[in-house]
């Protein structure tokens, strides 16, 4: 019996190592981006530490500056990336990997978290034509705000009037057609908790803001809002804003972000800081 429990385990380890290497194996039509610990790797070769061009970096960019240096120099640009952020490497890690990889321009990402090739994640991509003038994805609040403030110089008291009414309008339109799906994930210490917000009912200004302890009941509740009647007209139903600390680890996050995954979202990123 004993023997047959070890043939068990070792068939799911190399099981386990088949599916790490193919997916840390490039190609002519992917590239593989590999983000430890302790090192950034393109391709199998480092082009940089995490500690010094991700959590030290003073530059203010969205991207890793050596990491988006190499690809820059790619030609022919392959259509796939696929990424691995090792399961010590943090929140902030993730994010500014993806944007590194999506602006340089790849149409199809996948990322595999921590020690989990199987189960890889899909962010949700930018795209131009979809997006770009966008009023339903646009800035909004203070960014919104100061760009206002920049388009309006010089404009009268009834042009800037006019423009703010036409911004409402698309506001409303917005809150009617997008739900805004947020999923935050708190860690104070020694507890950890959950908020969900979206917005039902489709009038601005009326989010509705759930807070767990509980996981069961988490899911319980995302279940039913996924399969509410009233929510499969909206334009966003399978996007989900995942939100947490810079300085979360992979380990701590993984498992809801292959759980929202699985259920069929594709997972926006936001930073608490």
């Amino acid at each position: 019996m004993v023997k047959y429990a070890w043939l068990f385990i070792f068939i799911l380890l190399f099981a386990g190592c088949n599916e790490e290497k193919e997916f840390l194996t490039p190609s002519s039509d992917k590239i593989v981006i590999d983000v430890t610990h302790k090192d950034i790797s393109f391709d199998g070769e480092k082009v940089g530490e995490p500690i010094k061009d991700i959590e030290e970096d003073k530059s203010h960019s969205l991207t890793i500056l050596p990491l988006d240096k190499k690809l820059r120099k790619m030609n022919p640009r392959p259509a796939t990336a696929h990424i691995h952020i090792g399961g010590l490497n943090s929140f902030k890690a993730l994010t500014r990997t993806i944007v590194t990889a999506h602006i340089f321009g790849f149409k199809d990402i996948k990322v595999a978290l921590g020690k989990d090739f199987k189960n890889p994640i899909s962010p949700y991509l930018y795209n131009n034509e979809r997006d770009n003038n966008h009023p339903c994805r646009g800035p909004r609040g203070i960014i919104r705000q100061l760009l206002n403030e920049k388009a309006e110089a010089g404009m009268t008291a009834d042009e800037k009037y006019q423009k703010r009414l036409k911004e409402l309008e698309k506001d409303r339109e917005c809150a009617e057609n997008y739900m805004e799906l947020n999923f935050t994930y708190f860690n104070d210490k020694d507890s950890v908790s959950f908020a969900v917000s979206l917005n039902e009912i489709g009038v601005v200004g009326t989010n509705k803001y759930t807070k767990f302890t509980n996981e069961m009941e988490l899911w319980s509740y995302i279940e039913e809002l996924r399969s509410r009647e009233n929510l499969q007209n909206k334009l966003d139903k399978d996007e989900i804003m995942f939100i947490a600390k810079e300085k979360t680890t992979i380990n701590e996050i993984a498992p809801y972000l292959i759980h929202l995954s699985q259920m069929g979202y594709s997972l926006k990123f936001g930073t608490m800081y």
